[in-house]
């Protein structure tokens, strides 16, 4: 929320003031609030970068959290979780968090609840901004038409008087925390049309060297119409309009995740087919040719995202929040490309193991409950009405 805020007025500026000042400048402004980092944007004509640096300045340090804002926001990001949480897709991926992280940080909803959005103040915004935005946590990244010695003077002009408070900085709490007990939870949505599928296991910080390696796996599980769970769950069986797997990229452990949807009958059969893919990748090695083919794939994808001053930056604030080396940009293909088949298969087995990964479905259980017992009769079944994101249990 704090993120979402400091855009729509700062420094004596409204919100449409603020919008209307940029749009002059053709500028554009932009943020959010991810599981590890607060990231603000700017996009503009070197030409205006004075004038847009004063406006990233009071939008850095001096927001106003206009209480009337603070309510649009928040009767806005109410109504949309409570679209998004009668979907099964959204609702299953918010479940999942809280499977696989219980009560530490990483296991909390993402853009919170309606409860906890509800209950929120003005006094916590402004608190947590005081707390959290300050120089000493920050990085400042230019990117684009602009010299060293410009950049430099750029960031003086604009931010050089953001004073550092006295206080010490909030401890930092672990945000994976424990590893929790891998099982299954099924969620109840009476009148769903369709059934969403998610598995995981805990992967890596982004940081360790094993990253890498599990990346191309990911790749070879799920990356696009040519990852193994799209030809086996669409492409062969038509159970789904596409199946893909994802490694996210945390300070701390985050998940190796594998997600589709599919119709309520077939639910049972589609996480047997997705539990499948996660042993095969630990079972049977990934051969040299489709190892290179992958990497291909994650190699391209990376250069076309930083051949633009947007893409390029992103994933330099990416290596600041990650703790990589600024080098990264250049190191990234070759890590990628030095992965063996052996590589691949150790990252796989360190991540998966032999254990059944955490698995989350949620649907018109009534179309599947049966099937899915038999198979897992240690399962969790909760009514949606039930679920409490809020809780490290689910509110079980």
């Amino acid at each position: 929320m704090t993120a979402g805020l400091v855009t729509q007025g700062a420094g004596g500026r409204t919100a449409p003031e603020i919008a209307s000042t940029l749009e002059a400048l053709g500028a554009n402004i932009g943020g959010g609030a991810g599981a590890d980092a607060t990231t603000l944007s700017v996009s503009a004509p070197v030409v205006s970068a004075a004038a847009v640096g004063a406006v990233l300045a009071d939008i850095v340090t001096r927001p106003t959290f206009a209480p009337d804002e603070l309510e649009r926001s928040r009767t806005q990001a109410i109504n949309g979780l409570r679209v998004a949480l009668r979907q099964p897709g959204p609702l299953a991926s918010q479940v999942l968090a809280r499977v696989a992280y219980g009560a530490a940080p990483y296991g909390a909803p993402a853009s919170g609840t309606p409860t906890s959005l509800g209950t929120l103040t003005r006094d916590e915004i402004v608190d947590f901004h005081r707390q959290w935005w300050r120089p000493d946590n920050a990085a400042l990244i230019v990117t684009g038409a602009m010299t060293a010695e410009e950049g430099f003077a750029f960031a003086e002009q604009a931010l050089g008087g953001w004073s550092r408070p006295t206080q010490a900085m909030p401890a930092r709490s672990a945000r994976a925390g424990e590893a929790q007990t891998p099982r299954v939870v099924v969620v109840d949505l009476p009148g769903s049309g369709q059934a969403a599928v998610s598995a995981a296991v805990r992967g890596p910080r982004r940081a360790d060297p094993a990253w890498y390696p599990l990346a191309v796996a990911n790749a070879v599980m799920g990356g696009g119409s040519n990852g193994r769970l799209f030809q086996e769950v669409r492409a062969k069986r038509g159970l789904s309009y596409g199946a893909y797997s994802s490694l996210a990229s945390r300070a701390e452990g985050g998940l190796l995740t594998a997600s589709t949807q599919t119709k309520n009958e077939s639910a049972a059969e589609v996480v047997d087919l997705v539990l499948a893919e996660f042993t095969r990748l630990v079972n049977e090695p990934v051969d040299e040719i489709a190892v290179t083919d992958r990497e291909t794939f994650l190699t391209g994808g990376f250069s076309r995202n930083i051949e633009t001053t947007g893409g390029l930056g992103g994933f330099l604030a990416d290596t600041v929040v990650y703790g990589l080396p600024l080098t990264e940009s250049e190191a990234y293909a070759r890590q990628i490309n030095a992965t063996t088949p052996e590589a691949l298969q150790t990252a796989a087995t360190t991540a998966i193991g032999t254990g059944t990964p955490y698995v989350v479905v949620v649907g018109d259980t009534r179309l599947f409950i049966d099937a899915l017992r038999a198979r897992h009769p240690d399962l969790v079944l909760i009514p949606s009405s039930e679920v409490d994101l809020g809780s490290p249990t689910l509110g079980l």
